[in-house]
């Protein structure tokens, strides 16, 4: 019973492993669902983490799976990834010196018990708040041309350099990187998550 990081993302695949654990990754596949009228944007965050989750554990009756999804919030408004770099400049210019939030919403899923088709699901989200260096618009187009940060909500990340932009963070790092160890951790061990399926 292997455990399924239903992500992509190399950033989640190093926290998970510095973090001891065993498991594949397998991307979702899915169309992530629109935000229902009035759903508040955490409340859409956790189910987009848990509709990654259920389309990975569609296929995989049974593993653990792990799903996970992470946004940002600014001045009322999601800000999501950047695809250019004109666009990333342009986000980072407006996050410049200034708070928000980032919030990551994590899924799991366990496999069926012996002789029953259901399975049990556990759900959180994690936040953290974020302040950036108030960069003028020049080092920032520097900052972009040197992180390349396209994959990473608010245009920023904080592996390897990308972290020279953050000037203080409140929260866990690991959220802000898109999976919350401490969350995961204790959603593992609710769930009954096995010890003998680490590696440390």
């Amino acid at each position: 019973m292997p455990l399924i990081l239903a992500s992509q993302s190399t950033a989640r695949a190093a926290l998970l492993t510095a973090a001891g654990y065993a498991f594949v990754q397998e991307a979702s596949g899915g169309l992530e669902p629109p935000a229902a009228p009035g759903e508040s944007w955490e409340t859409h965050l956790q189910t987009l983490a848990a509709a990654k989750a259920r389309a990975v554990a569609a296929r995989h009756s049974n593993d653990w799976v792990l799903g996970a999804d992470t946004a940002l919030w600014f001045e009322g408004a999601c800000l999501g990834k950047a695809a250019t770099a004109a666009a990333a400049e342009a986000m980072l210019i407006r996050l410049a010196g200034r708070k928000h939030t980032i919030a990551t919403a994590v899924c799991l899923i366990a496999p069926a018990a012996k002789g029953s088709v259901a399975r049990a699901r556990r759900q959180g989200i994690a936040r953290a708040t974020i302040e950036l260096r108030a960069w003028c618009p020049s080092k920032i187009h520097r900052y972009v041309s040197a992180a390349r940060p396209f994959d990473c909500a608010g245009a920023y990340a904080l592996q390897g350099g990308g972290a020279s932009i953050v000037a203080a963070i409140r929260g866990d790092p690991s959220t802000v990187i898109g999976l919350p160890l401490t969350l995961v951790e204790r959603l593992l061990q609710e769930a009954g998550f096995p010890r003998d399926m680490t590696i440390a």
